[in-house]
């Protein structure tokens, strides 16, 4: 208003008569409009568990992403880019520019019908575009809490919401299952994918889905099995082909749905999770919902009104698994049908919601252009955290060749897979090295819209814009990936090239998984059967009175080796054999964990503090993949670091696979970079995480998900 009434007293100084000359008045009106129209659009798209090896910018051969690709090329591929290891903690960071450990989210998800949420004081990303005169719509996953109304996302700043609340669903009923035990439901064996004995033997004792042992009497029947066995099925050996029958089709329970198949041993928090707005929709039914996405996108941007900026949080549900005891890898049949060359099922699935996701960055780009936005768009890409490979929650994500994968603290869980583009950058088609965090991203794409972040008081991330659109260092050093003070505690940090991991980050998932490509895979390398390897005695982790369970984890092991060495480049032969002799014996003795419970203060006046830089450097990539080199794999990879004993350490600029612990010749850093996981400790807030209520069961509403506390 001010403005206008400076244009309105020029003119009467000037004695100009407006009323005479109309294009006088349009000037005015123009001169109004222009500092809003003048602010780039922004469109922030989170793929939800997607791996590192899931795009083809990223080297994968098995699964193109053109559409992804384009705009990663044409932008700032970002290559040192960290997220949280699991889901609420980065959506938190990302909407926030806050880290977990200072808003309660440092631990696990919000599940089911927990009590918390972000934290209401946290001024979000939509609050903050609103003042800058946005317009904001979300379309998608929120995950940040919804047990009252005030934490859903039309209360934090979104003028609209179409999606869901949880964490995941089912694509195309769009209901949700979040009972507090896990696999309540058991798909028969060959279409659930979850094929090793020993983790049926733990649906058998958790979910209560069968009894813990099967009848062991002989089977003397014809040689053919059809339909109902319900004769035990906690190990492969009490399963019809194991007891004379040529062939079995049917399923194992005493009882299954007609038509889809599955068995229901646990329903107790099952419902609708589908909205728009605050209004449940229960009639879009067998709707796929990445394409439920992409239309509402499209639609939104259709109708924006170009004179005001546009701010659109995209967060897909793909490719998160659905519910893991329904169809956990959903997408319609024309999307599977583009990856005949994916011989393993459940790869060939998980193909074909990445090819639905890709298609959906086309057509929001594609709307962007029809609609003259796109030269004026900023565009920001990336996943929530690392993919889950190998089988872990039911899905067939993929982060080779990075260790470990979804909710652990090494680089496959952490390293995210990103990018941002637009024709308003300075310099694009380059490869960034700098080191960015996912709570930078507030304030980096705030200083994009033209506000100023030096009035984001209290924030965690930084603004690394101009760092990006001119291609300059940036201003980050240190990354914090996490501090779990849960259990026994597990924390992470990067400073400079250097990464330190104390405590349990991950240790059963902490393999380096290639992508599933044969039939067999499923089975052979299941993330499960790295776990159960470590719970048998022996050379390899396998006793010498070998069960027939033992003795298939043994033919797993040797699979998942020459299937590694096979994705390196070594030829199926390689012998991939763990030495124990390998294993430094100075490590236990010189770097007990328990040396470093000690007054870090006092140690900090002895200690030379070396300052340590990110040596990465950025170059132009003329549009080839991006591939992690690991070099080669040494014998005791797997084996020279337990960070559960002791902490270790990694150069990650020379060593971005963790093969090598560098703790034992470097035991100052080591002290060093514990110190300031001391003063991070410092700041840290309790988490949040609170137990289920049953008040918020959907039994109680209709079927439902829906807030149910008034505040």
């Amino acid at each position: 208003m001010n403005m206008i009434f400076k244009f309105i007293q020029i003119l009467q100084n000037a004695q100009i008569a407006v009323m005479m000359n109309p294009c006088v008045w349009l000037l005015l009106i123009c001169c109004g409009f222009a500092r809003s129209a003048e602010r780039p659009n922004i469109i922030v798209i989170v793929a939800d568990d997607l791996g590192w090896n899931d795009v083809s910018f990223h080297g994968s051969n098995q699964i193109p992403t053109p559409n992804i690709d384009k705009l990663a090329y044409e932008g700032i591929i970002l290559n040192n880019y960290y997220v949280s290891p699991i889901c609420t903690p980065t959506r938190g960071a990302l909407m926030s520019g806050r880290h977990p450990i200072h808003t309660g989210l440092q631990h696990s998800v919000i599940f089911a019908s927990q009590r918390y949420g972000l934290p209401l004081e946290e001024k979000i990303m939509p609050q903050w575009f609103q003042e800058l005169g946005y317009r904001t719509h979300m379309v998608g996953k929120w995950h940040l809490g919804f047990y009252a109304e005030e934490f859903t996302p039309l209360y934090r700043g979104f003028e609209s919401h179409f999606g869901y609340l949880l964490g995941h669903g089912d694509y195309f009923d769009h209901m949700a299952e979040c009972t507090p035990v896990r696999y309540v439901w058991v798909k028969h064996w060959a279409a659930f994918g979850c094929l090793s004995p020993f983790h049926f033997y733990i649906i058998a004792k958790v979910g209560n889905a069968s009894a813990p042992i099967g009848y062991a009497f002989n089977m003397f029947l014809s040689c053919k099995s059809i339909f109902q066995w319900h004769l035990g099925m906690f190990a492969e050996e009490y399963l019809p082909t194991f007891r004379g029958f040529e062939s079995h089709y049917g399923y194992y329970q005493g009882c299954e749905d007609y038509y889809d198949h599955t068995y229901e041993a646990d329903l107790a928090y099952w419902g609708l999770d589908w909205r728009r707005n605050l209004d449940l929709l229960r009639n879009e039914t067998n709707l796929y919902s990445t394409d439920l996405f992409t239309a509402e996108a499209v639609n939104i941007i259709r109708n924006h009104n170009t004179s005001e900026p546009l701010y659109l949080y995209l967060p897909h549900q793909a490719v998160h698994s659905g519910n893991t005891g329904g169809d956990p890898l959903q997408a319609p049949q024309h999307y599977v049908d583009r990856f005949p060359h994916i011989n393993n099922y459940h790869r060939r699935l998980f193909a074909g919601m990445v090819a639905a996701l890709d298609d959906s960055v086309g057509a929001v780009v594609k709307t962007l252009k029809d609609q003259g936005m796109y030269d004026n768009t900023v565009i920001m890409f990336t996943t929530d955290n690392g993919g889950p490979a190998n089988g872990f929650d039911a899905n067939a994500a993929n982060n080779f060749p990075l260790r470990g994968m979804k909710v652990t603290q090494w680089e496959g869980g952490v390293r995210g897979t990103g990018f941002i583009s637009s024709p308003l950058l300075n310099q694009s088609g380059y490869v960034s090295n700098h080191m960015l965090h996912v709570c930078d991203w507030l304030p980096t794409l705030y200083t994009a819209a033209g506000g100023d972040a030096s009035v984001m008081k209290n924030l965690d991330g930084q603004s690394e814009w101009d760092s990006l659109t001119n291609n300059k260092a940036g201003k980050r050093q240190e990354i914090l990936h996490n501090i779990d003070p849960s259990g026994k505690g597990q924390m992470g940090l990067r400073v400079g090239d250097y990464k330190i991991v104390v405590g349990d980050i991950g240790m059963a998932l902490s393999d380096w998984y290639p992508p599933w490509a044969k039939p067999s895979d499923s089975e052979m390398l299941h993330a499960n059967n790295s776990a159960a390897f470590k719970m048998f005695g022996g050379k390899n982790g396998i006793t010498e009175n070998e069960s027939p369970i033992e003795k298939r984890l043994q033919q797993n092991l040797k699979h998942f080796e020459h299937a590694v060495a096979e994705n390196m480049g070594m030829g199926g032969d390689f012998d991939f054999e763990i030495l124990e002799s390998n294993i430094d014996s100075n490590i236990e003795s010189e770097l007990k964990f328990e040396t470093y419970r000690m007054d870090f203060k006092g140690l900090q006046s002895k200690i030379f503090k070396k300052p340590l830089k990110n040596t990465m450097k950025s170059y132009y990539h003329k549009n080839h993949p991006v591939k992690v080199e690991c070099g080669r794999k040494p014998f005791n990879a797997s084996t020279n670091c337990d960070p559960r004993v002791s902490p270790c350490l990694f150069n990650i600029a020379n060593d971005p696979c963790e093969y090598n612990n560098i703790a034992v010749d470097n035991k100052d850093m080591v002290i060093q970079l514990l110190l300031q996981l001391q003063q991070y400790e410092d700041t840290m807030v309790p988490p949040l995480n609170t137990p289920v209520d049953p008040a918020g069961n959907p039994k109680y509403h209709d079927g439902a998900w829906v807030p149910w506390v008034k505040l």
